[in-house]
């Protein structure tokens, strides 16, 4: 299970950082309604998956996988909320055919959203990094 192992050393060892980004579009009202879900998926949850880690979980934070095609535009008019104030990084040198991004002060009303987008593949709980020694 190598590429898990890659996933969850790259969320445990990241830093706290909050990505430099131009004010979104959907930032102040969003003017799109969502997609009209299919029946299939008007129940839709993406798996939270626990990739494990050397360190405690770290609430509120989380990784999103979001399906290949889907924007984060898209993503956040789909969950009714702006993601990018919460976006600490977007992933886009490893994952070039898809949106993968690490948010944080996520509660689990927005937790709940992001998880009910059909764009979204799976979201990913966040590890602290290991304690030095």
């Amino acid at each position: 299970m190598l590429w898990k192992a890659i996933t969850c050393s790259i969320f445990a060892s990241l830093p706290f950082q909050f990505a430099a980004m131009p004010a979104s579009a959907a930032s102040s009202e969003m003017q799109t309604q969502p997609t009209n879900l299919s029946p299939q998926t008007a129940f839709y949850q993406a798996p939270l998956r626990d990739p494990g880690g050397a360190g405690p979980i770290v609430p509120g934070s989380y990784g999103v996988f979001l399906f290949p095609g889907r924007s984060i535009e898209q993503h956040s008019i789909e969950i009714q909320t702006d993601i990018t104030p919460y976006i600490m990084h977007i992933f886009d040198k490893l994952w070039t055919d898809r949106v993968v991004y690490s948010a944080g002060n996520i509660d689990d009303e927005l937790l709940a959203k992001i998880r009910k987008d059909p764009g979204v593949e799976f979201v990913e709980m966040d590890h602290a990094p290991p304690p030095l020694g």
